[in-house]
């Protein structure tokens, strides 16, 4: 958090992880109790803090949003990756969680459970994006098969025109 400060970077990513042995809610109770302590010191700098939906004890929506509905501080959101739900609705899964993102990385394959990866719907993420009124930055965050030399200015091309259309 101080780094960041002294860097004016707006956002630092945290990360839940997994449940370590103990029950569901107190591996959220514990994450609620961190991320309100850190929250409190990340206000005192102007950083926000956003929970990345990353596997573990937020590898789904619902336990997600419970975490981040419990935090009572306005400095902690959601780092939103439009790539790590794989539930068997990711696009709905996001649009639940769009209205707390502080933070999105969009990716540009997407996976839904029991199907295989394919070409994430750019023009739906970012009306998902448009419609819970989300201000922040929007990263790509590219790990698909093709060279990123050539597919990155591609779909930043895209991912530019989507975001600057009204």
């Amino acid at each position: 958090i101080d780094r960041a400060a002294i860097l004016g970077a707006p956002h630092v990513r945290v990360f839940a992880g997994d449940s370590q042995g103990q029950s569901m809610d107190v591996e959220q109770r514990l994450c609620i109790e961190a991320l309100e302590e850190c929250g409190d010191y990340a206000g005192m700098k102007g950083v926000f803090l956003g929970l990345e939906n990353h596997g573990g004890i937020v590898a789904e929506a619902a336990e997600l949003l419970k975490i981040i509905r419990a935090v009572r501080s306005p400095w902690v959101g959601i780092n939103l990756d439009t790539g790590n739900f794989h539930t068997a609705d990711p696009y709905g899964d996001l649009a639940a969680c769009a209205p707390y993102a502080v933070n999105v990385q969009i990716k540009t394959e997407i996976q839904a459970r029991g199907q295989r990866k394919q070409a994430a719907d750019l023009p739906r993420l970012v009306r998902i994006l448009r419609d819970a009124n989300y201000q922040g930055f929007v990263t790509l965050e590219y790990e698909g098969a093709e060279a990123a030399a050539s597919a990155v200015p591609r779909h930043l091309k895209e991912l530019r025109k989507l975001l600057r259309a009204e």
